[in-house]
Protein backbone atom coordinates (compact mmCIF):
# COMPACT_ATOMS: atom_id res chain seq x y z
CA UNK A 1 0.00 0.00 0.00
CA UNK A 2 2.89 2.38 0.80
CA UNK A 3 3.94 3.13 -2.76
CA UNK A 4 0.32 3.15 -3.96
CA UNK A 5 -0.18 6.53 -2.28
CA UNK A 6 2.68 8.33 -4.01
CA UNK A 7 1.27 11.43 -5.78
CA UNK A 8 -2.05 11.08 -3.92
CA UNK A 9 -3.33 14.32 -2.38
CA UNK A 10 -5.07 13.92 0.99
CA UNK A 11 -8.02 16.21 1.72
CA UNK A 12 -7.14 18.22 -1.42
CA UNK A 13 -4.22 19.66 0.51
CA UNK A 14 -1.38 17.25 1.37
CA UNK A 15 0.41 15.77 -1.65
CA UNK A 16 2.44 12.62 -0.89
CA UNK A 17 5.76 12.72 -2.74
CA UNK A 18 7.97 9.93 -1.39
CA UNK A 19 8.18 7.24 1.29
CA UNK A 20 10.41 8.24 4.19
CA UNK A 21 9.99 5.06 6.20
CA UNK A 22 7.71 2.24 7.30
CA UNK A 23 6.98 0.98 10.78
CA UNK A 24 4.67 -1.28 12.71
CA UNK A 25 1.85 1.26 12.70
CA UNK A 26 2.03 2.74 9.23
CA UNK A 27 4.02 4.56 6.58
CA UNK A 28 5.64 7.99 6.77
CA UNK A 29 5.71 10.07 3.60
CA UNK A 30 7.47 13.22 2.58
CA UNK A 31 4.62 15.48 1.56
CA UNK A 32 3.82 19.01 0.55
CA UNK A 33 1.17 21.25 2.06
CA UNK A 34 -0.38 22.88 -1.01
CA UNK A 35 -2.16 25.49 1.08
CA UNK A 36 0.77 26.75 3.16
CA UNK A 37 3.41 25.94 0.52
CA UNK A 38 5.67 23.94 2.82
CA UNK A 39 7.09 20.42 2.98
CA UNK A 40 5.70 18.19 5.72
CA UNK A 41 5.86 14.62 6.97
CA UNK A 42 2.62 12.63 6.73
CA UNK A 43 2.11 9.40 8.65
CA UNK A 44 -0.69 7.19 7.30
CA UNK A 45 -1.62 4.49 9.78
CA UNK A 46 -2.53 0.92 8.92
CA UNK A 47 -6.33 0.65 8.91
CA UNK A 48 -6.07 -2.95 10.17
CA UNK A 49 -4.93 -1.62 13.56
CA UNK A 50 -8.26 0.05 14.21
CA UNK A 51 -11.47 -1.66 15.20
CA UNK A 52 -14.88 -0.02 15.22
CA UNK A 53 -14.81 3.22 17.17
CA UNK A 54 -11.02 3.27 17.56
CA UNK A 55 -10.45 5.73 14.72
CA UNK A 56 -12.51 8.32 16.56
CA UNK A 57 -10.46 7.78 19.69
CA UNK A 58 -7.27 8.10 17.67
CA UNK A 59 -8.43 11.39 16.17
CA UNK A 60 -9.12 12.68 19.67
CA UNK A 61 -5.70 11.52 20.88
CA UNK A 62 -3.95 13.15 17.93
CA UNK A 63 -5.75 16.41 18.60
CA UNK A 64 -4.47 16.32 22.18
CA UNK A 65 -0.92 15.58 21.01
CA UNK A 66 -1.13 18.43 18.47
CA UNK A 67 -1.42 20.85 21.38
CA UNK A 68 2.15 20.04 22.43
CA UNK A 69 4.38 22.93 21.42
CA UNK A 70 8.03 22.44 22.34
CA UNK A 71 11.34 22.70 20.43
CA UNK A 72 12.20 19.11 21.40
CA UNK A 73 8.93 17.62 20.10
CA UNK A 74 8.06 17.22 16.42
CA UNK A 75 5.02 19.42 15.88
CA UNK A 76 1.75 17.84 14.71
CA UNK A 77 0.03 20.23 12.29
CA UNK A 78 -3.12 18.37 11.31
CA UNK A 79 -4.98 15.08 11.54
CA UNK A 80 -7.53 13.42 9.27
CA UNK A 81 -8.61 10.24 7.51
CA UNK A 82 -7.95 8.80 4.07
CA UNK A 83 -10.61 6.19 3.48
CA UNK A 84 -10.51 4.14 6.67
CA UNK A 85 -6.89 5.05 7.43
CA UNK A 86 -6.17 7.82 9.95
CA UNK A 87 -3.24 10.08 9.17
CA UNK A 88 -1.49 12.98 10.79
CA UNK A 89 0.64 15.73 9.34
CA UNK A 90 3.87 16.65 11.11
CA UNK A 91 6.80 18.99 10.96
CA UNK A 92 9.38 17.63 8.53
CA UNK A 93 12.74 17.09 10.26
CA UNK A 94 15.61 17.18 7.80
CA UNK A 95 18.08 14.90 9.52
CA UNK A 96 18.29 11.38 10.84
CA UNK A 97 17.29 9.44 13.91
CA UNK A 98 19.44 8.96 16.99
CA UNK A 99 19.59 5.29 15.98
CA UNK A 100 21.27 6.32 12.71
CA UNK A 101 23.39 9.13 14.13
CA UNK A 102 24.60 7.61 17.38
CA UNK A 103 27.14 9.84 19.12
CA UNK A 104 30.37 8.36 20.50
CA UNK A 105 31.15 11.32 22.74
CA UNK A 106 29.89 11.28 26.32
CA UNK A 107 29.13 14.99 26.42
CA UNK A 108 27.04 14.71 23.27
CA UNK A 109 25.12 11.72 24.66
CA UNK A 110 24.37 13.62 27.86
CA UNK A 111 23.36 16.78 25.97
CA UNK A 112 20.98 14.89 23.68
CA UNK A 113 19.33 12.99 26.54
CA UNK A 114 18.93 16.22 28.50
CA UNK A 115 17.06 17.78 25.56
CA UNK A 116 14.96 14.63 25.21
CA UNK A 117 14.01 15.02 28.88
CA UNK A 118 12.88 18.58 28.23
CA UNK A 119 10.50 17.33 25.55
CA UNK A 120 9.28 14.51 27.80
CA UNK A 121 8.74 16.93 30.66
CA UNK A 122 6.52 19.13 28.49
CA UNK A 123 4.49 16.12 27.33
CA UNK A 124 4.10 14.80 30.87
CA UNK A 125 2.95 18.20 32.13
CA UNK A 126 0.18 17.96 29.54
CA UNK A 127 -0.86 14.44 30.55
CA UNK A 128 0.79 12.65 27.62
CA UNK A 129 3.02 9.59 28.04
CA UNK A 130 5.05 8.67 24.96
CA UNK A 131 5.19 4.89 25.65
CA UNK A 132 7.69 4.11 22.87
CA UNK A 133 10.82 6.13 23.59
CA UNK A 134 13.80 4.67 21.72
CA UNK A 135 16.61 6.03 19.50
CA UNK A 136 14.50 5.55 16.36
CA UNK A 137 11.91 7.96 17.80
CA UNK A 138 14.40 10.73 18.50
CA UNK A 139 15.12 12.73 15.36
CA UNK A 140 18.21 14.92 15.13
CA UNK A 141 17.53 18.06 13.11
CA UNK A 142 20.21 19.53 10.88
CA UNK A 143 21.07 22.07 13.58
CA UNK A 144 21.59 19.24 16.08
CA UNK A 145 18.30 19.67 17.96
CA UNK A 146 16.84 16.36 19.21
CA UNK A 147 13.08 16.08 18.61
CA UNK A 148 10.72 13.43 19.94
CA UNK A 149 8.52 11.86 17.30
CA UNK A 150 5.89 9.15 16.96
CA UNK A 151 3.50 9.99 19.72
CA UNK A 152 1.06 8.04 17.52
CA UNK A 153 0.93 5.25 20.10
CA UNK A 154 1.09 7.63 23.02
CA UNK A 155 -2.01 8.20 25.09
CA UNK A 156 -3.29 10.59 27.70
CA UNK A 157 -3.30 9.41 31.30
CA UNK A 158 -7.07 8.92 31.33
CA UNK A 159 -7.75 7.35 27.93
CA UNK A 160 -7.32 3.98 26.32
CA UNK A 161 -5.95 3.95 22.76
CA UNK A 162 -4.77 0.38 22.19
CA UNK A 163 -6.91 -2.71 22.09
CA UNK A 164 -7.20 -4.65 25.34
CA UNK A 165 -4.33 -7.09 25.71
CA UNK A 166 -2.24 -5.44 22.97
CA UNK A 167 1.15 -4.31 24.28
CA UNK A 168 2.48 -1.24 22.51
CA UNK A 169 6.07 -0.15 22.48
CA UNK A 170 9.31 -1.88 21.53
CA UNK A 171 10.12 -4.72 23.95
CA UNK A 172 13.80 -3.75 24.29
CA UNK A 173 12.75 -0.42 25.85
CA UNK A 174 9.53 -1.59 27.52
CA UNK A 175 8.86 -0.52 31.10
CA UNK A 176 7.73 -3.38 33.39
CA UNK A 177 4.39 -1.72 34.22
CA UNK A 178 3.39 -1.72 30.53
CA UNK A 179 4.15 -5.43 30.28
CA UNK A 180 2.04 -6.06 33.38
CA UNK A 181 -0.85 -3.96 32.13
CA UNK A 182 -0.60 -1.59 35.08
CA UNK A 183 -1.15 2.16 35.25
CA UNK A 184 1.48 4.31 33.56
CA UNK A 185 2.73 7.84 33.99
CA UNK A 186 5.80 9.90 33.11
CA UNK A 187 8.09 7.54 35.03
CA UNK A 188 7.28 4.91 32.41
CA UNK A 189 9.09 7.02 29.81
CA UNK A 190 11.97 7.54 32.25
CA UNK A 191 12.55 3.78 32.34
CA UNK A 192 12.85 3.80 28.55
CA UNK A 193 15.22 6.75 28.83
CA UNK A 194 17.37 4.62 31.14
CA UNK A 195 17.47 1.84 28.53
CA UNK A 196 18.44 4.38 25.87
CA UNK A 197 21.21 5.89 28.02
CA UNK A 198 22.48 2.40 28.81
CA UNK A 199 22.63 1.51 25.13
CA UNK A 200 24.29 4.76 24.07
CA UNK A 201 27.00 4.57 26.73
CA UNK A 202 27.78 0.84 26.62
CA UNK A 203 26.95 -0.15 23.06
CA UNK A 204 24.48 -2.82 24.15
CA UNK A 205 21.00 -3.14 25.62
CA UNK A 206 20.57 -3.91 29.32
CA UNK A 207 18.30 -6.88 28.53
CA UNK A 208 18.44 -8.94 25.35
CA UNK A 209 17.37 -12.37 24.16
CA UNK A 210 16.34 -14.10 20.96
CA UNK A 211 12.68 -14.24 22.00
CA UNK A 212 10.61 -11.09 22.74
CA UNK A 213 8.86 -12.81 25.66
CA UNK A 214 12.26 -13.61 27.17
CA UNK A 215 13.23 -9.93 26.87
CA UNK A 216 10.03 -8.88 28.64
CA UNK A 217 10.70 -11.44 31.39
CA UNK A 218 14.14 -9.94 31.96
CA UNK A 219 12.66 -6.44 32.21
CA UNK A 220 10.27 -7.78 34.84
CA UNK A 221 12.65 -9.84 36.95
CA UNK A 222 16.36 -9.60 36.10
CA UNK A 223 18.82 -7.26 37.80
CA UNK A 224 20.69 -4.99 35.43
CA UNK A 225 24.45 -5.29 34.93
CA UNK A 226 25.84 -1.90 35.92
CA UNK A 227 26.88 0.00 32.78
CA UNK A 228 30.35 0.82 34.16
CA UNK A 229 31.02 -2.94 34.34
CA UNK A 230 30.82 -2.87 30.55
CA UNK A 231 32.47 0.49 29.96
CA UNK A 232 34.68 1.58 32.85
CA UNK A 233 34.89 5.14 31.51
CA UNK A 234 31.26 5.86 32.44
CA UNK A 235 31.42 8.19 35.46
CA UNK A 236 30.01 6.82 38.70
CA UNK A 237 27.29 9.48 38.87
CA UNK A 238 25.98 8.67 35.38
CA UNK A 239 26.23 4.93 36.08
CA UNK A 240 24.14 5.35 39.22
CA UNK A 241 21.56 7.51 37.44
CA UNK A 242 21.08 4.91 34.70
CA UNK A 243 20.66 2.16 37.30
CA UNK A 244 18.14 4.35 39.17
CA UNK A 245 16.10 4.85 36.00
CA UNK A 246 15.98 1.09 35.44
CA UNK A 247 14.26 0.19 38.71
CA UNK A 248 11.37 -2.19 38.19
CA UNK A 249 8.86 -0.18 40.24
CA UNK A 250 7.94 3.37 39.14
CA UNK A 251 7.99 4.58 42.77
CA UNK A 252 11.68 3.61 42.96
CA UNK A 253 12.67 5.73 39.92
CA UNK A 254 13.26 9.49 39.69
CA UNK A 255 9.96 11.30 40.11
CA UNK A 256 10.02 13.43 36.96
CA UNK A 257 11.93 14.41 33.83
CA UNK A 258 12.84 17.69 35.53
CA UNK A 259 14.87 15.75 38.10
CA UNK A 260 16.89 14.17 35.29
CA UNK A 261 17.40 17.49 33.51
CA UNK A 262 18.94 18.95 36.65
CA UNK A 263 21.10 15.91 37.33
CA UNK A 264 22.49 15.77 33.79
CA UNK A 265 23.53 19.42 34.18
CA UNK A 266 25.72 18.65 37.22
CA UNK A 267 29.38 19.62 36.73
CA UNK A 268 31.37 16.59 35.55
CA UNK A 269 28.21 14.54 36.14
CA UNK A 270 28.96 14.44 39.87
CA UNK A 271 25.28 14.00 40.62
CA UNK A 272 23.81 13.01 43.94
CA UNK A 273 21.91 9.76 43.46
CA UNK A 274 20.20 8.40 46.61
CA UNK A 275 21.88 5.32 48.08
CA UNK A 276 18.53 3.52 47.99
CA UNK A 277 18.42 4.01 44.22
CA UNK A 278 21.48 1.87 43.54
CA UNK A 279 20.54 -1.69 42.74
CA UNK A 280 23.01 -4.52 43.31
CA UNK A 281 24.64 -5.45 40.01
CA UNK A 282 23.54 -8.57 38.20
CA UNK A 283 25.75 -11.55 38.92
CA UNK A 284 27.28 -13.01 35.82
CA UNK A 285 30.30 -15.14 35.00
CA UNK A 286 33.46 -14.04 33.24
CA UNK A 287 32.18 -15.88 30.19
CA UNK A 288 29.41 -13.31 29.99
CA UNK A 289 31.92 -10.45 29.86
CA UNK A 290 33.67 -9.87 26.60
CA UNK A 291 37.36 -10.86 26.83
CA UNK A 292 36.61 -12.12 30.35
CA UNK A 293 37.39 -8.79 32.01
CA UNK A 294 35.28 -6.54 34.19
CA UNK A 295 36.20 -3.40 32.29
CA UNK A 296 36.15 -4.75 28.75
CA UNK A 297 34.32 -2.72 26.11
CA UNK A 298 31.88 -4.34 23.69
CA UNK A 299 32.74 -4.36 20.02
CA UNK A 300 31.84 -1.10 18.32
CA UNK A 301 32.05 1.10 21.42
CA UNK A 302 34.78 3.66 21.02
CA UNK A 303 36.97 4.84 23.83
CA UNK A 304 36.51 8.36 25.12
CA UNK A 305 40.21 8.69 25.92
CA UNK A 306 43.28 8.32 23.78
CA UNK A 307 41.34 7.19 20.72
CA UNK A 308 39.30 8.98 18.08
CA UNK A 309 37.87 11.23 20.78
CA UNK A 310 38.82 12.17 24.30
CA UNK A 311 36.41 12.48 27.18
CA UNK A 312 35.89 16.20 27.28
CA UNK A 313 33.71 17.96 29.84
CA UNK A 314 31.80 20.99 28.67
CA UNK A 315 29.58 21.34 31.74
Amino acid sequence: MANDLISVTLQDRYRLDAVLGKGGMGTVYRGHDLKLKRDVAVKVLDRALFEAGERERFIHEAQVIAKLKHPNIVAVHDVGEYGDSPFFVMELVEGGSLHELRPDDLDEIVAICREVCKGLGHAHENGIVHRDLKPENVLIDRDGTPKLVDFGIARSDVSRFTREGHITGTVSYLAPEIAKGEAIDGRTDLYSLGVMLYELTTGQLPFSADDPIAVITKHLHEQVVHPNEINAEIPEGLNNLIVWLLHKEPDDRPSSAEVIIEMLAAPRLEMDVPDTAIQPPSRRSNADLKDGGRHSRPAGVRSWEGGRRSMSWKH
